[in-house]
């Protein structure tokens, strides 16, 4: 959601243009609705957006969740 603002929109105002229902558009973002629709849908706002923006955050949301779950268990 945050790579639209980084291009000057919003999420919200993304799925109006396109007409997407917003909760459809955020529970494809979360992987909750990871069939064949829910796939084409986030590949659209991956690529309406930047990749390589949105693979860099989330590679770095990654390792930080890595190193998150090493401390807990230590």
């Amino acid at each position: 959601m945050w790579a639209f603002r980084a291009q000057g929109t919003s999420f919200a105002e993304w799925c109006r243009n396109e007409g997407v229902n917003v909760n459809t558009a955020s529970l494809a973002t979360y992987g909750q609705s990871g069939g064949a629709r829910g796939q084409k849908l986030l590949e659209r706002m991956i690529t309406d957006t930047n990749p390589s923006i949105v693979e860099a955050a989330y590679t770095k949301r990654m390792i930080m969740e890595a190193e998150r779950l090493k401390g807990a268990a230590a």
